[in-house]
């Protein structure tokens, strides 16, 4: 599947979350879209940690490369296009961290003022809607997480599979060269 057909695919989906989301968030509770909030916190700290992780251990040398003053810009850009598909992400959660406090510090004082009384229901609907769009963008984040892995998984293959076409090349020249020296 093309990229531009994934984007609007999950473009559809989003909205449509969103969607659903608004009509049952005025049924949601505020306490409990408070915890909803802060568990979308909780997840975006750990897709932190993985992607930290994976940037420490295993792109390591690409960062190296990045930063070095000895290495050649090819090699740079090379070295950073590697490493560039573990920022979105963490891009993807901080968004979230950065809306869940929104809402966190936001809540207590809306809630508060008589002004928005009124529109409680109207707000409630909205920020379920908000967390529905929060919680698709910390699923895609998450699904990048398998991305660094597949990768390495499709070089491992791509590897092995050219040294087994090397082996067994020369495995048969050796073949031959034997069956030449016996004639």
């Amino acid at each position: 599947m093309n990229l531009s057909l994934r984007k609007i695919l999950y473009s559809i989906l989003l909205i449509g979350v969103s969607i659903v989301c608004f009509l049952f968030g005025s049924y949601v509770n505020g306490e409990t879209q408070k915890e909803i909030y802060i568990n979308l916190i909780r997840i975006s700290g750990i897709v932190f940690g993985i992607m930290g992780a994976w940037i420490a251990i295993v792109f390591s040398n690409s960062i190296k490369i990045i930063f070095s003053s000895e290495v050649p810009l090819v090699d740079k850009k090379a070295a950073y296009d590697n490493i560039e598909h573990l920022l979105i992400p963490m891009y993807l959660s901080t968004l979230v961290i950065i809306s869940s406090l929104i809402y966190l510090v936001a809540y207590p004082v809306v809630k508060s003022l008589p002004f928005f009384q009124p529109y409680s229901d109207m707000l409630q609907s909205i920020s379920f809607a908000w967390a529905g769009v929060m919680l698709m963008l910390q699923l895609l984040a998450i699904l990048y997480i398998f991305v660094p892995g597949e990768r390495i998984k499709r070089k491992a293959t791509k590897t092995i599979k050219e040294d087994e076409v090397h082996d067994k090349l020369n495995s048969n020249s050796k073949t031959i060269r034997k069956s030449i020296e016996e004639k």
